[in-house]
């Protein structure tokens, strides 16, 4: 043990440069592939957390042929599909979460209502034997069998209440003014779980057709695929439908039971994690990993040269080979476990900055310490395998031979070491290309024409106002600067509401998008057949107009304008519009609706037009409008910020993966300068003895980097294809995409070129500029 603590200490005295290397690479590596890690870890243990989580399947219609799912389903459709199938054990159906956050309101001890915003959704019974929350307090089966009742999360009931039990205390929804009595409390569901912490309650059977709620089923073991093949049989679905589908192949409909914890990361429309995402930190974690064990692993065998010697009259002497080879390979280890600890520093730093939003995962060290500690284990033994190499390498020669004369690396060597710089090369110019073409596709889709007018638009909530939404915008018009205004039930980006109706003997299936009369015109949509809506409406019908994809699809003409069709009540087409992108860019332009629905209240937010000039002013005159009509927080949003907001996911990815892709260069660029720093250590009897002979200093600095252009050339040519290929498959989950930039490949190589050169030039340059006579001296 003496001698491994001697070896460390002679390490760290004689070779400071290579260890501050190796230490700054390992550690910063090691930091990134922890928090890599912890993202992975939650992902692909999403929904696991569940009881019955392997027997648990989500309910869906999917459009084969268009690749389009409908998640949802209605309450008796869903309650005959349970009752026919003895493969169905228990199920429930779940409300969606409203456009605007609900929120509740709790008497305070001086009579007064305060205000809490938390998500409130409506379950059947069954709700409790699928997902089995576990109860902390109460009976929750009282909250889901009977109106005016709660079953509440447990941080939600301390939001509310504080450490008081919140059974059988009143809340009261805040714009509904429902009262409801605290049936049970449940302990949180994990955060990575598609089942959100929301206050349940109870959901009426005898709800009406439309298709607003969310089936999970839990089934009995190995059953899935057989009551898969039944629901798609037409002793379910009919004849009249099978024979509907085959005759319109367009409109191929498959019922699929979707496993519960695939939902986060496999189906579209459906999940809120990507696995291509996820494979790819994962992908880019171990990269960067293997890229600092590359420099470990080179500069430790560049150090073989100067270290034979000693290590070969320690052997003379009569040091076991297997005690040196175990001390050499220590040395790594123990600076490894140096490294561990920095990168457990920087981590707690980083989850407490703003780079801990682009993860979903709590990166937070105390949340993950079993994580953390089996990475640290491994990774120190990952280490220590690693530094065996150059210390069997080291200590393989004959004493006699090793102690005579000079001694370099062998040609095998040398090859060896090229390759491994040529791969962390290739790394880090694929993940600089890569993230740079994420960030142009974010900027293609924040930037693309979505066929409507969005420059200074802004939204307020409705809930809340003490008036109507007209009496509200006559009284913002009053300022000349407010230029208009409309009203529609869903903002831009996110519409939640689908329907499937019969329309000239077939059946349709579309989006529905609640609005006022002037919602297109406001938006500046063009109407290219019928009317636009009619303001006075002297009919009295709810008024369609539908998008021109939708008469595409079904292949419709301008004969079904003027027909009747049934809405909420009974309606008419009065008109066909242009196609807008109303959702994300990731999806093509899907059938929809514009609605005027009679007699409905579904309009939850109201649109503002403003000039952009004065716009602070603008923004405080609406702010002083609002308090005159609302007592609610003043929660103004402009549109264009909601929609660049669709693709947050896009701008974290793009930025962690360039972040990483800098990490990637830093450290192999740290040990490229280590490797010729002693390459240069090594050729100073050579430097000199050419200056000496009239070689110019430009002359033996291109002799000491030339390797390195070959090396840096060889990687540009295999990164390019590579990152290529990356970018088209990652392409595939978008409907629109930028063109690949020729710039972009060739930009890559040139930084990654340029930082080699400047940063190698440096330790290059002094050799060349190296009296020869103190050269030879110190040869």
């Amino acid at each position: 043990m003496n001698f491994i603590l001697k070896n460390i200490k002679h390490l760290l005295k004689h070779y400071k440069m290579s260890s501050v290397i190796n230490i700054l690479g390992l550690s910063v590596s090691f930091a990134v592939f922890i928090v890599v890690a912890i993202q992975v870890y939650y992902d692909f243990t999403y929904n696991r957390s569940f009881e019955k989580a392997d027997n648990t399947y989500f309910f869906s219609y999917y459009k084969s042929t268009e690749k389009v799912r409908s998640p949802w389903i209605s309450i008796p459709n869903a309650k005959d599909m349970a009752a026919k199938f003895p493969e169905v054990k228990s199920y429930t159906t779940v409300s969606l979460e409203g456009s605007i956050a609900p929120q509740i309101d709790v008497k305070t001890e001086d009579g007064n209502l305060q205000m809490f915003e938390v998500p409130i959704r409506s379950a059947s019974p069954g709700f409790l034997d699928v997902f089995t929350p576990h109860i902390l307090h109460g009976n929750a089966a009282d909250a889901l069998v009977s109106d005016g009742r709660l079953l509440i999360p447990a941080k939600t009931a301390i939001k509310l209440f504080g450490t008081e039990n919140a059974v059988g205390k009143t809340v009261f929804g805040h714009f509904s003014k429902k009262e409801y009595t605290i049936a049970a409390v449940y302990k949180d569901f994990p955060k990575n779980s598609t089942i959100v912490n929301a206050c349940y309650t109870y959901q009426p059977d005898n709800s009406r057709e439309n298709s607003n709620y969310f089936m999970y089923l839990e089934l009995e073991p190995n059953t899935a695929a057989s009551l898969q093949e039944k629901l798609n049989s037409k002793e379910f679905l009919g004849e009249d439908f099978i024979k509907f589908m085959e005759e319109q192949p367009d409109n191929k409909v498959e019922l699929q039971l979707i496993p519960f914890y695939d939902l986060h990361l496999y189906v579209e429309d459906l999940r809120d994690g990507n696995i291509n995402t996820t494979l790819s930190l994962l992908a880019i974690g171990i990269l960067i990993l293997i890229i600092a064990f590359i420099n470990l692993l080179n500069i430790s065998m560049a150090m073989v040269p100067s270290r034979i010697k000693t290590l070969n009259t320690h052997r003379i002497l009569g040091i076991n080979t297997g005690l040196l080879r175990l001390g050499l390979a220590l040395e790594g280890t123990f600076l490894a476990l140096i490294s561990f600890i920095l990168a457990l520093i920087y981590i707690q730093f980083f989850s407490e900055s703003v780079l801990a939003e682009f993860f979903q995962a709590d990166i937070a060290l105390s949340s993950n310490i079993w994580i953390i500690l089996t990475i640290g284990v491994s990774l120190l033994l990952i280490t220590f395998l690693v530094n065996l190499y150059p210390a069997i390498y080291a200590t393989s020669f004959k004493m006699d031979a090793a102690i005579k004369g000079s001694f370099s690396l062998s040609a095998k060597g040398n090859q060896i070491r090229n390759v491994l710089i040529t791969i962390q090369f290739i790394v880090a110019i694929v993940l600089i290309i890569i993230s740079g073409f994420i960030k142009i596709q974010q900027n293609y889709m924040q930037n693309y024409d979505l066929g409507i007018e969005k420059e200074n638009v802004a939204y307020l909530p409705l809930r809340g106002l003490k008036t109507d939404y007209n009496t509200f915008g006559k009284e913002l018009t009053q300022n000349s600067h407010i230029i208009d205004y409309t009203a529609s039930q869903f903002i831009p980006g996110y519409i939640g509401m689908g329907w499937t109706r019969g329309l000239e003997g077939k059946q349709v299936n579309f989006s529905s998008w609640p609005v006022t009369p002037n919602f297109l015109k406001f938006f500046g949509v063009k109407i290219i057949e019928g009317n636009d809506f009619s303001e006075e409406n002297p009919s009295g019908l709810e008024q369609i107009v539908f998008n021109n994809e939708f008469m595409k699809k079904y292949e419709f003409d301008n004969s079904i304008i003027g027909k009747d069709f049934e809405c909420f009540n009974k309606g008419t087409i009065v008109g066909v519009a242009s196609d807008i992108n109303f959702q994300s860019l990731r999806n093509p332009i899907r059938p929809m609706a514009f609605v005027i629905l009679n007699g409905t209240n579904m309009l939850d937010f109201i649109f503002i037009k403003v000039s952009g000039e004065n716009m602070p002013q603008n923004i405080e005159y609406i702010r002083h409008t609002c308090k005159k009509f609302s007592d609610e927080e003043f929660n103004l949003t402009f549109l264009n910020s909601r929609l660049n907001d669709l693709y947050k996911n896009e701008n974290n990815m793009a930025k962690l993966i360039g972040l990483f892709g800098i990490i990637t260069v830093v450290i192999a660029i740290m040990g490229v300068y280590g490797l010729v720093s002693f390459n240069t250590r090594y050729k100073q009897r050579e430097i000199a003895i050419r200056k000496v002979n009239g070689s110019t200093i430009e002359e033996i600095m291109i002799l000491l980097n030339k390797n390195l252009l070959l090396q840096l050339f060889i990687s540009y040519v295999i990164a390019v294809p590579i990152a290529y290929y990356i970018i088209q498959q990652w392409l595939d989950q978008f409907a629109y995409k930028a063109p690949i930039p020729w710039w972009l490949f060739l930009s890559a190589g040139m930084l990654v070129l340029v930082i080699s050169a400047i940063t190698v030039s440096w330790q290059s340059w002094k050799a060349a500029t190296l009296n020869p006579v103190e050269a030879i001296k110190n040869e």
